[in-house]
């Protein structure tokens, strides 16, 4: 693998950690509201 394609490798495993990390968080809160 080239730098560039690791690189990319962490944005995307990043990217989706944050984005299930976001859907929970809201997940909860909208529990919390109802």
């Amino acid at each position: 693998m080239t730098s560039g394609e690791t690189i990319l490798a962490l944005l995307l495993g990043v990217g989706v950690i944050c984005s299930i990390t976001l859907f929970v968080i809201l997940a909860r809160l909208i529990r919390k509201n109802k």
